[in-house]
């Protein structure tokens, strides 16, 4: 996949990495990378943008090894509950009666 930016400058030299990530994650790295280019300006921190982009380059080296991604991506059985599960338990959990003797 050709990931260059319209002003002709070829993404892949500089993150050669994104080869692995779909169209849609893609495109999810570049709203991420240029918030975090935004927020690093801001706050003169440049180490905003360079956890992000090491968040994306994790994920897809994890996404170039396919058998590494069945692994992480299917569920074990020490997964924990889902929170919407929870959620839902909670929220039928009333105030406690209290105890009469």
């Amino acid at each position: 996949m050709e990931t260059s930016i319209t002003a002709g400058y070829n993404v892949s030299r500089v993150f050669p990495w994104l080869k692995y990530l779909s169209a849609e994650q893609i495109a999810e790295f570049y709203a991420d990378f240029f918030n975090a280019l935004e927020q690093a300006l801001q706050e003169k921190k440049w180490s905003i943008l360079e956890e992000t982009i090491e968040s994306w380059r994790a994920t897809a080296e994890i996404l170039a090894d396919p058998d590494l991604t069945t692994v992480l991506t299917q569920p074990s059985a020490d997964d924990l509950e889902a929170w919407d599960d929870i959620e839902v338990e909670l929220l039928y959990i009333g105030p406690h009666p209290k105890e009469t003797d």
